[in-house]
């Protein structure tokens, strides 16, 4: 059995533009499925599938990337010399 990035190269096309037999072929099975052995088999050579959890990004952190990009830091430096000339509304506005 294969990874899915051995079955994308070797797959010509996608699977839902195969024929049926073309598709068992390619997938090591037929159409009444695997034999319990061969489940158990797969099972304990690739796991479970299951997809990873990936870490949630916190409120913060979105926050603190927003200070990554340029024009960000544009509009606070803009900001902060509105606010040193004493334009307290274009200042409060940016």
């Amino acid at each position: 059995m294969k990874s899915i990035d051995e079955f994308s190269s070797e797959a010509s096309k996608p699977f839902h533009a195969m024929e049926v037999e073309e598709v068992f072929s390619l997938l090591e099975t037929g159409a009444n499925g695997l034999t319990e052995q061969e489940a158990h088999h797969r099972l304990k050579k690739y796991g479970y599938n299951q997809l990873s959890e990936k870490r949630r990004v916190t409120a913060f952190q979105i926050m603190i990337r927003q200070f990554k990009s340029i024009f960000v830091l544009m509009l606070i430096i803009a900001s902060f010399i509105s606010a040193s000339f004493g334009e307290t509304v274009d200042a409060l506005t940016i």
